[in-house]
């Protein structure tokens, strides 16, 4: 069996001030089959407005991607982002079955 590590953001928000998201060149960490994972800086959301960091995504032609978990606008951290609902799903059993092991700063 595969064991995916991730990790997922800081436990303290870093209470930063909205900001834009940058280019998704530099946000994509690994790109896989039915997943992708991101860095998402602190400031950014993952979901709302043209700032997002999946507004950013789809703009540079990853098209709709699902959040596998949450990370809050004022945390930083690893983003899973899954290509189909299958694989959303997928994940996001691993995680609550605590197949993917999860680091927390």
């Amino acid at each position: 069996a595969e064991m995916l590590c991730v990790l997922l953001g800081s436990l303290r928000p870093s209470h930063a001030p909205s900001r834009a998201c940058p280019p998704a060149a530099s946000l994509v960490l690994s790109d896989e089959g039915d997943w992708l994972a991101a860095s998402k800086p602190a400031g950014v959301t993952v979901h709302e407005g043209s700032d997002s960091l999946l507004a950013a995504l789809r703009a540079d032609g990853y098209g709709e991607l699902l959040p596998v978990h949450r990370l809050d606008r004022d945390t930083s951290g690893v983003l899973l982002l899954a290509k189909r609902p299958e694989a959303a799903a997928a994940l996001q059993a691993a995680l609550a079955e605590t197949a993917v092991k999860q680091y927390r700063g």
